[in-house]
């Protein structure tokens, strides 16, 4: 599916990240977890702009689930895209020690946890340039 019908896939998934309804953004990024796990990195790459636009989006909604799940959806995107990912490397990884900087408070300790995820994975996929 991930290489015949990624554009409709993609076409289908995208618009529903800007929907007015929080839940439903977070499970449209759920939802593009699955599709990405299996996508090559070359299927991705040319789509890698506008799904990283929407996805910074969602890191500043203000209901923590919906970034929790944006972080996963980045986090699986860096490690399909690989290298191509290397490009969002310093526009993101500010946003993510900001996040592990947060007061340490129980309730962003998942938040947290997906930050330093989602880090690791973007370090993992971009390498030590």
């Amino acid at each position: 599916m991930q290489t015949d019908y990624y554009d409709r896939v993609l076409t289908a998934i995208v618009p529903v990240l800007e929907s007015p309804e929080p839940r439903v953004k977070s499970h449209a990024a759920a939802a593009l977890v699955n599709f990405c796990e299996e996508a090559e990195k070359e299927t991705l790459e040319p789509h890698l702009d506008g799904l990283l636009s929407h996805l910074f989006q969602l890191l500043q909604n203000d209901k923590r689930y919906v970034q929790e799940q944006a972080l996963s959806t980045i986090a699986t995107i860096a490690d399909a895209a690989e290298a191509a990912f290397g490009k969002y490397y310093d526009s993101l990884m500010p946003l993510l020690v900001n996040v592990l900087q947060r007061d340490d408070e129980r309730e962003f300790r998942t938040l947290r946890a997906k930050a330093m995820e989602c880090a690791t994975l973007i370090a993992l996929a971009v390498g030590k340039e």
